[in-house]
């Protein structure tokens, strides 16, 4: 996968964010770093296609290909430190609480299966030893740890295989 920007600004919740990038970014690991405050989670959400772009060019291609939006979103999956679960069925922790209750909340178990999960095959289930989540799938997602709720939220995006996994603090 490939992305170049050329002049390109962005906003955020109203707010010029960044302005006038021009990078290219080409088929390799980056590790971005910088002081408190300078932008790497921006620069993210910008790549992760967050961000509205206001001025400038964004072209993101695979194999000389331009991707669409939806083809992008398919294949790139953004992991950061507010990555919640309290949307997973667009309800919040309380509304979950009170389905539970009555036999209608989402375990693990059910989380994972609409993220792909193949228990018969055997890369998945790999992935659930080495994440030590197999004594949690009968859980309610809302009684999970916040660990517990971070390794799932990266077991799912590891599910969907992403050409591209964009990790910003994940874990704190």
């Amino acid at each position: 996968m490939e992305f170049l920007f050329e002049n390109a600004s962005f906003q955020w919740r109203g707010k010029n964010v960044i302005n006038n990038l021009t990078a290219f970014l080409q088929n390799e690991s980056y590790f971005i770093t910088g002081e408190i405050g300078s932008g790497k989670s921006m620069l993210l959400q910008a790549i992760g296609l967050k961000l509205s772009l206001t001025s400038g060019k964004r072209e993101i291609t695979e194999q000389g290909k331009l991707l669409s939006i939806s083809d992008y979103h398919e294949k790139v999956h953004l992991i950061n430190s507010s990555s919640d679960l309290s949307l997973t069925d667009h309800t919040n922790y309380y509304q979950q609480r009170y389905h539970s209750g009555m036999g209608e909340g989402i375990t693990l178990w059910n989380y994972l299966q609409q993220h792909g999960f193949k228990k018969e095959e055997e890369s998945h289930d790999n992935l659930i030893k080495r994440s030590r989540l197999e004594g949690c799938l009968d859980h309610y997602i809302f009684t999970l740890s916040n660990g517990q709720r971070k390794k799932m939220i990266f077991l799912s995006a590891l599910l969907e295989q992403p050409k591209l996994l964009l990790l910003d603090n994940p874990f704190v």
